[in-house]
């Protein structure tokens, strides 16, 4: 996407966010509730935890350990050189990439807004080289970064292989930055303590309306999945939400995609069943936890079938010493998953969703009974026990 492209230090933030989550409930740049309700998807970020929360938290003080200063370093600068297209540009020294760190001081949220269907693509249009739709969008509160910020982006532009035109316009009543690239356009703002970029102007202009606080109702607060969400959203310090059901209208948008082969696929496999996936992340004194679900319609036929009903006391737990360092344990539902795929396989043409296939009734012959009921002898439980303190995957079950 040309909008990440252009400002590659997103990333940097992101990932570094998800990792190393926040301590305390600061303000949003936009309360998530507020965001357009053709929100896709967004990660909040609340800001970098200071003082004892972050003393305390064991995920933190394996962070700040000097030995893995090296690592540290090797880790934003993957992120922002790339060494490969960057050859000829200076690269982004030590010192520079620890000032650029302290961006995580403040909150910032990342996101994706899907097409209006009034200007959705009508039937037959074109394909472009450039994707057609790119509604990502970002928000930084930039409040005492505003010097650091500036910095960082005009630096991330300069060390481009192509540098990028800029055109200065006025868009929602503000000044703005338009930057054009061989892949496509996307537009720019720093203004009171806000920093937006996204890859539409309209995109642009709404997420700035949002800022400037003009509300104009159909938000994301007021949607069905939005609201499910909420117990699972609430009291986290990083949070983020995929509202599943705009997926459709995603793969849509996809350049090259077509509607007749996505639409017969997505019903076989009823993702309709699946309203939404949230979660947040939070530190609890020394512990740092992440909690998260997949909300929607458990009845039978949908994709919640890929999963069993689980056991109160599984049965790999009977495998656990007290040298155990980790254990995590899932268990599928392998007759349910197979007849999902067996839908899907339907509507590709490789399989009849009704009756006897050929791969089942290649598998049949080997094993000598049907292959729903041979899958139904597996329990569908799985688990991996790590027994090693240095993690040696040799040790691994």
């Amino acid at each position: 996407m040309s909008y990440l492209r252009h400002l590659r230090i997103v990333s940097l933030l992101t990932v570094t966010a998800m990792i190393f989550p926040a301590g305390a409930a600061a303000q949003a740049p936009i309360e998530p509730g507020q965001l357009p309700g053709r929100t896709s998807f967004y990660c909040l970020w609340r800001g970098t935890p200071t003082g004892e929360i972050r003393k305390n938290n064991s995920l933190y003080a394996l962070w700040d350990e000097p030995e893995l200063a090296a690592a540290r370093a090797s880790l934003l600068e993957t992120f922002l050189n790339d060494k490969e297209k960057q050859k000829t540009k200076p690269a982004i020294s030590e010192g520079e990439l620890a000032q650029y760190l302290t961006l995580l001081d403040n909150a910032f949220v990342i996101g994706n807004v899907r097409r209006a269907e009034a200007h959705a693509a009508t039937k037959g249009s074109a394909a472009k080289a450039a994707p057609e739709w790119n509604g990502m969008f970002f928000v930084y509160d930039r409040t005492g970064k505003e010097e650091l910020l500036s910095k960082a982006v005009l630096q991330m532009r300069g060390t481009e292989k192509d540098i990028p035109k800029l055109t200065p316009m006025t868009l929602a009543g503000i000044s703005a930055l338009k930057v054009e690239r061989k892949s496509g356009s996307s537009y720019w703002a720093e203004f009171g303590k806000y920093a937006v970029g996204a890859g539409e102007q309209s995109v642009f202009e709404e997420i700035v309306n949002l800022a400037n606080g003009k509300r104009g109702g159909g938000e994301l607060g007021e949607t069905a999945a939005f609201q499910e969400a909420q117990p699972v959203l609430k009291g986290g310090v990083v949070e983020f939400f995929l509202n599943v059901s705009s997926v459709v209208g995603l793969a849509l948008d996809s350049p090259g995609s077509s509607a007749a082969m996505v639409k017969p696929m997505l019903t076989a496999l009823k993702l309709e069943s699946i309203h939404s996936v949230a979660g947040h992340i939070s530190l609890e004194g020394a512990k740092t936890r992440m909690s998260g679900a997949i909300l929607g319609d458990t009845a039978p036929g949908g994709l919640f079938d890929i999963w069993a009903d689980g056991q109160a006391k599984p049965v790999t737990l009977g495998y656990l010493s007290p040298d155990t360092i980790y254990y995590g344990e899932s268990e599928f539902n392998l007759p349910g998953m197979y007849a999902i795929l067996k839908r899907a396989m339907g509507q590709m043409g490789g399989a009849s969703s009704k009756g006897t296939n050929p791969i089942e009734a290649e598998a049949e012959t080997r094993i000598g009974m049907p292959l729903p009921e041979a899958l139904g002898l597996a329990t569908g439980e799985f688990a991996y026990i790590q027994t090693s303190p240095i993690l040696d995957e040799n040790q691994k079950i």
